[in-house]
């Protein structure tokens, strides 16, 4: 009885998660077409759905959305991990509220010396100056001569420096690294063999080994991995790229695997989200930015 209800329970969350993702609609609505389409006899439902969906990509397309879910949610029901003491990190936190005062005092600063506000409406004249050269915005010419910069590299890394662990106790004859004081608990070498379990085996790795002999006649090994990186491509899998690039993809692959494996193809409700940021920096003009355009 225990186990139905938290198989309810799990269930009621997936669904509710899968409304919210971002292509939920769109696929609703395909999937919701096909049901009601001549492919879908009512003679053996589940059996002509599930061909249905295979014959038009849409079993694909939901088994990418269950893989983005998953990576981006974790698993429904996580495994027990034994109990690890966490780390006192306040004292990180006391410093990057520490340098973030510091960095909105010297943006003060120069906001009152030069006159100008940290964010204001932009005059329409700017409006369309901006939009005539958003393609081309390296030749947006505004005078940034005035503007300098919050902070120099040598007082970031004087922070840096400074940040000390109060627990941290060095122990005799111990090497004085720099930042050895910051401790923070990282994964064992066994946690490590065990996370990468392909790498700790003496698996081909390209990039690292690539001399190493092919398999399948291929000249090499870069070669090899082109060849099955084209095939991944074609599944259209995000799982499947996810594997595949643990033992590293040719250059001229790599984006169009990632963007498999990270869901950003864009989209029609992407394409929307994008003009609306494009409003909003049309319609404001803002003091950091003009700061990242002259870095």
């Amino acid at each position: 009885m225990e186990r139905k209800e938290d198989l309810d329970k799990c269930a009621r969350k997936l669904e509710k998660d899968i409304q919210n993702i971002g292509n939920y609609k769109s696929l609703y609505n395909k999937i919701q077409k096909l049901v009601a389409s001549p492919a879908v006899k009512n003679e053996d439902f589940k059996k002509a759905l599930l061909d249905a969906l295979q014959s038009n990509c849409l079993e694909t397309e939901l088994r990418n959305t269950m893989f983005h879910w998953s990576r981006s949610e974790g698993p429904l029901q996580p495994k027990e991990k034994p109990p690890i003491a966490d780390a006192d990190l306040s004292y990180l936190k006391k410093a990057q509220v520490q340098w973030e005062r510091r960095i909105q005092k010297s943006l003060n600063s120069m906001c009152n010396e030069l006159n100008v506000p940290l964010a204001r409406i932009r005059p329409n004249s700017e409006k369309e100056d901006l939009s005539d050269k958003w393609e081309e915005l390296s030749t947006y010419d505004i005078d940034l001569s005035q503007y300098r910069p919050l902070y120099a590299p040598k007082d970031f890394l004087e922070v840096l420096f400074s940040v000390r662990d109060p627990s941290f106790r060095k122990q005799q004859n111990e090497p004085n690294w720099e930042f050895s004081h910051i401790q923070i608990r990282v994964k064992t070498l066994a946690e490590l063999r065990s996370t990468y379990v392909e790498l700790s085996e003496g698996a081909p790795l390209l990039g690292v080994n690539p001399n190493m002999a092919s398999v399948g006649g291929f000249p090499s090994l870069e070669a090899e991995r082109t060849h099955l990186g084209e095939q991944v491509l074609k599944s259209n899998q995000s799982l499947l790229s996810q594997e595949f690039l643990k033992l590293g993809s040719p250059i001229a692959l790599r984006g169009q695997l990632w963007s498999l494996v990270l869901g950003s193809i864009v989209k029609a409700n992407d394409i929307e989200y994008y003009k609306e940021l494009k409003g909003i920096v049309s319609q404001y003009d803002i003091m950091v930015d003009k700061l990242i355009i002259k870095v």
